[in-house]
Parts: structure tokens; sequence; C-alpha cells
């Protein structure tokens, strides 16, 4: 408590005398404690002689007078002289007022080896001879008030309060005498021409600005080495406590009902999370469309942080619990939406303890989600399956123009129906609808097929929606594919894919729609997509010296928090690196309340892709565990749901004389292999 007072400033430079005064059992203490009392004393005495309140007629001589029988003869000259060589204009109480703070001065030099005798015999009776703070809860409050998330005394120049810090931080960090010596003695020079210059004479500006020059940086750096070590002293690690509300609890369905915990703010706003941690299940996170439109959340963090994942979790319960639709126009590169038929199952240690996770932190069972796999492709791409791992859950869907086809979603839809009856027992129809990415790209012309086909779904879906009512949940994988600033259809298209998707996404949120998107380049985004956001989660964003290029400060500055020392908390975070690499933390900025909280990630019930094994192996290893095929090994038996009569845009000759190219080949190729399809074929 009392160390608490000292770092807040209340008090000022008067609470030292206070302060070590009551350590009486600490030997060798006393000689220091009187010299700070005096020169605390003498310091009040010569400001009383100034005060505005006391020298109500009193003249310069009568003020030079008293200050004369304080001082002494000699350094009362000396000082005057000193002030002529300044060549600045002065009176009596601009000598009082710098007298006075060479007693500050000499007490803060003294309180900071008081202080290190202090902690050093607390230290050697209670612990290894280290005075050590275990108490989580001060260190974060230290952390607070340096970081100015709270205020301290408001009558307390800063300066002033930074250099009570100083005396306590110093000690705790052991930094050398002389260092805090040099530093004691330029803070005090800020506090001695700040006085004068507000409350006496403002001729000495220059000197002031000066010494505040010579005094913040250099406080600044030394509280940035000294922090560490003082944290250090604390326990670096976190307990997480699970807890799940009571009416969670009393539902017997094990439905996946929450993809989120959350933490109390108080735990996070120090810059750090640390000690035991209560994690509160989150089931009232907003992710479902409302009257008022939908929702639309987007994730931002580096490539392999989990944003997948993460949107995984928000899928699953629209799917489980809501009985929603997801649909992902197109997957990411590794289209980790084809895991989710299989429930998660444990086959080596990271399975199994996700399967513990889900049943006993979430009191759910791991399961599989019906999902059907669109492959949409030109009839001479269908080579590139012959290299993919193909399942019962796909379909194919012929076109002959990736970037204009009709399709028919509710013949995908009725297909899907069926997949969730025959595979999944249900009566209804729910799940993942997935476009399979191929990764084809044409360096001819500089296309995306897979971006092209996406863009022409996302504007056909838009006009289902039109007589639909049915709530739709977007899956949108590494978003800033689909919706950047400049990428173009194709090499002579004149508008941009970032207006199609912009202009689709703004469409779809009045349409009973939600949608869930990431990226890892948020500065590559289109910033409507960022602005039109209700929810924003992100994590270890780059910082760069160049605001401009900096991800995480660009991302702040566009979100108009309510409280802007939330944002230097999630700045110090991600300085820390606490929530990089496999961390489940996340924060989350709710934009109708411009307030950002941290969230903890829940695993999603079915699996999830191992990068250290094939996708086929763990089909296969489902297949053995569950007593089921499921693999399709020739591409002739996958179903067709649509073909090039139902999905071509051009008329009746042109579709006939496209189709006679492709079986029987002419002079001049029809269509124009991609590199990628290319690759493949010499693969296979």
């Amino acid at each position: 408590m009392k160390a608490k007072e000292l770092c807040s400033g209340k008090g000022g430079v008067a609470n030292l005398s206070r302060w070590f005064m009551q350590m009486v059992d600490v030997p060798g203490i006393g000689q220091y404690r009187t010299v700070i009392a005096n020169n605390i004393q003498h310091y009040e005495r010569i400001l009383a002689i100034i005060n505005p309140k006391s020298i109500h007629g009193k003249t310069d001589q009568e003020i030079g007078l008293e200050l004369f029988f304080v001082l002494g003869e000699k350094d009362y000259v000396g000082l005057i002289e000193k002030f002529a060589e300044m060549n600045r204009p002065f009176n009596m109480k601009v000598v009082a007022a710098y007298v006075a703070h060479d007693y500050v001065l000499k007490a803060f030099l003294y309180s900071y080896v008081a202080m290190s005798k202090v902690l050093g015999f607390i230290g050697s009776h209670f612990s290894d001879g280290k005075f050590v703070v275990s108490d989580i809860s001060f260190t974060r409050y230290l952390a607070l008030l340096r970081a100015e998330f709270i205020a301290g005394q408001h009558d307390t120049p800063p300066e002033e309060k930074n250099l009570l810090q100083l005396v306590w931080y110093g000690n705790l960090a052991g930094l050398d005498q002389k260092i805090a010596f040099v530093l004691i003695k330029k803070g005090v020079e800020v506090l001695r021409w700040g006085y004068i210059t507000s409350l006496v004479s403002g001729a000495f500006m220059p000197e002031f600005m000066k010494a505040e020059e010579a005094f913040t940086p250099a406080f600044q750096e030394v509280m940035k080495q000294l922090t560490p070590k003082v944290e250090v002293s604390a326990p670096v690690s976190f307990k997480p406590v699970f807890t799940i509300d009571e009416k969670v609890k009393s539902k017997d369905d094990k439905l996946y009902r929450f993809p989120f915990f959350i933490i109390d703010p108080e735990a996070w706003y120090s810059g750090s999370i640390q000690g035991e941690v209560e994690l509160q299940a989150f089931p009232e996170f907003p992710m479902f469309p409302t009257q008022e439109g939908g929702c639309l959340t987007t994730i931002f963090s580096p490539m392999g942080s989990g944003k997948t994942l993460v949107m995984n979790s928000m899928s699953s319960r629209a799917i489980l619990e809501k009985g929603n639709m997801v649909f992902a126009p197109m997957g990411d590169d590794s289209n980790q939406l084809l895991y989710s038929f299989m429930p998660m199952f444990d086959y080596d240690r990271r399975t199994s303890y996700l399967c513990r996770f889900l049943r006993e932190r979430m009191q759910t069972e791991p399961t599989g989600i019906p999902l059907t796999i669109l492959n949409i492709i030109r009839p001479e791409e269908k080579v590139l399956l012959n290299s993919q791992t193909l399942t019962v859950f796909d379909r194919i869907i012929y076109v002959d123009d990736p970037k204009n086809f009709d399709v028919s979603f509710d013949k995908i839809f009725r297909e899907h129906k069926s997949i969730c009856k025959e595979h999944f027992g249900l009566k209804d129809r729910r799940g993942y609808i997935s476009v399979r990415n191929l990764m084809r790209y044409n360096s001819r012309d500089k296309t995306y097929t897979d971006i092209q086909i996406a863009a022409n779904l996302l504007f056909r879906l838009d006009v289902w929606k039109t007589s639909h009512e049915e709530t739709l949940h977007l899956f949108l994988d590494e978003v800033h594919q689909m919706a950047p600033a400049s990428l173009k259809l194709a090499g002579s298209d004149t508008s941009s894919l970032s207006g199609t998707i912009g202009t689709s996404i703004r469409s779809h949120r009045r349409k009973n729609t939600s949608i869930m998107c990431n990226t890892q380049q948020p500065l590559e985004l289109i910033p409507e997509l960022r602005n039109m956001s209700t929810n924003i989660i992100f994590r270890d964003l780059p910082v760069s010296s160049k605001k401009d290029l900096s991800q995480m400060e660009s991302l702040l500055d566009s979100l108009s928090l309510i409280d802007q020392s939330q944002a230097n908390a999630v700045k110090e975070i991600n300085r820390k690196g606490l929530f990089s690499g496999k961390s489940r933390f996340w924060f989350w900025f709710y934009r109708p309340k411009r307030m950002i909280n941290v969230l903890w990630s829940c695993p999603p019930p079915h699996m999830l892709q191992d990068t250290t094994t094939t996708y086929e192996k763990i089909v296969k290893m489902y297949e053995e565990r569950f007593n089921k095929k499921v693999i399709v090994t020739d591409v002739e038996q996958v179903p067709v749901i649509q073909d090039l009569r139902e999905t071509s845009t051009v008329s009746g000759a042109k579709r006939k004389e496209k189709e006679r190219a492709i079986i029987f080949g002419t002079p001049e190729r029809v269509f124009q292999k991609d590199d990628a399809q290319t690759a493949r074929e010499q693969n296979v």
C-alpha cells in the first residue's frame, strides 16, 4: 500500500519523509531519514516565503532578507552572482524558487540510497537476500500507473511522479546508483525551471524546455530497460481457470454452444496476462444477423496463427446449435474445410488434448459436420482432380467461363440435403458447402481462376438471396486475395475484383447473412470491408517505424475507441509477443460499443488440418477408426450436378463449338491452360 502511494505521487516529494519515517526497524536508516526530512523542511520553508498567500504586502527586499537567513551569507551571495551571469531579469522570488529545488535534489538522492537499504533488509529477512514482488495485482497496478492508465495524484507534476517511481523501480530492478543519480538530477532541473516558469517568471522558459528535453527521453529509456526486470520478479506464466455459466451447464445435449471464452479486462489492462486468470464461457458473442442487418466479422493476424480455426469454431456453433448453412466460395490454399466432415478423434498428442478440451472444458462431444465439396472446373481441367483426394462428399460443376456462369443454388442445396440424410442421418439441411481451391493461375493473363469463380458465385448468391430468407453464413478465407485494392478479374477488365466483392458484401449484410472473413494482410484489404465490420478479431500484427506501414498502428487508429488507454495496452502486449505463435488469446473489437476485450478461442468439434501429415492419410485413419468408406478412387465416380448446358451463359451455337473443340481439338486452342494445370498434368 505504501509503495502504491509513493509511485502514484500522493503527497509529492513530501511523502518521502513520511515514507521513511515509518521504517524504524531498518538498521542504518536513521541518518538517511533525518537528512531527507531536513531537506524537505528547508524546501517547504523557502516555498512558503514566496507563496502568493503569504507575500501580500512584502517587498522584494523583505523576501530577500528572509531568504538570507535561510541560506546564510555565503550561499546567498553566490546564488545572486549566478543569476546575474545569466543575463535574465530576476527577482528574489526567482532566486528562492531556484534554491528550494536544491533541497529537493538532496532529498531524492538520499531517498534512492535509503530505499536500497530498506528493500535489502526486507529481502534478507523474508526471502533469499533479494526483495521479490510476487503479488500479481500489485505488479499490474504499478504497470498501469507507470503507463499512465491510472492517473495517480492529479496535483503532483508528472516529472515529480516519475522521480518517485524511479526511487522504487530503480532499486527493485537493481539500477546502478550513478545512473540513477544522473537521471534524478535531470528530473529535478525540470521541476526547478517548471516551477519558476509557471508560478514566478516566464522569462526562464528556455531553461525549462532544455531541461525537459534532457530528462524525458532519458527517463523513458531507463524505464523501458527496468520494467522487464521488475516484471520478471513476478510469475511470467498464467494459469487459465475455465468457467461455464449454469445455464449452459444445464444443457445435456452436448451441443457446441460457444466459440470463445472471455476474460476480465483488468487481467490484461496492464499490458500483460499473468497468474490465475478466469476465462468465462461466452455464448453471447454477436455473430448472427439481427433485425437491423447482417453481421460482419473480420480476423487479422499473420499466416499460420489460427485465423481459419477461429472461423471454424464460429461456423460450428452456427451449424450445430442454430442449424444454419455456411458457404465458402473459395477455400484457402490447403482447403481446411475439407476436414470438417470428420469428428475430432485422437491419433496423437495434439488431437488427444483437443478431444479432452472439448469434453471436459466445453462439455461438448466431438462431431463431424455435413459437408459438400464443389469442384467447379472447365471440362479440360478434369485432369486436375486426379491429384486430389476425392470423397463421397465431392461434386462437380462444369463451366466454360469462370468469370461468368450460371449456377443453381437450389440444386446445390438439394444435393447437400441428400448428403445430410445419407451420411449424417439428418432430416434438415445444415453444414458446409465449400468450393475446392485448385490454385489455378494463368501467368499469360495474370488471372486467378479460383478467385474469378468465387466472385461469380457471390454475385449469383446475391441474386438467389433476394427470393430466399434462409439464414446463411459466408466463409471467406484469406479475403485480401478476393478483395484487394487493385487485382483485376482478368487482364483486360476495367473493374477491380475488390469492387465486385465489396458490393456483394454490402448486399449480403442486408439479406439475413452473416459474413466471416480473415486476412494476413490488413493493409492490402479494401478499407471499406474493415470499416463495415461488426467484430474485428486480431493479434500479433507487425509494427513498423513508419506509421502508414504499421499494421497494428493503422488498425488501432481506425477503430475510434472510446477509451484510448486500451490501445496502449494492446500495443504493449503486441510488443511483448504475448499473443503470438500458438496462443489462443485474441483481441476483439466490438464496433457498436467501440471497446476492446480479450477472447480465448475454442477448438471446433470437427477434425482440423495437420501440417505433419496428409489429408489422405487422416481420411484413411478416419475410415479405419469409424469403419466407414468415404474415399472415391476414380474421378468418374464423382457426381456431376451441373454441366455446361446448365451453367453456360453463351448461345447454343457457341457452346457446341466450344464442346467440339474440347473433344476433337482445333489448330487454335479455345482454352489456354494455366501454369498450375500444366504442372499438375506433368506430375500425373
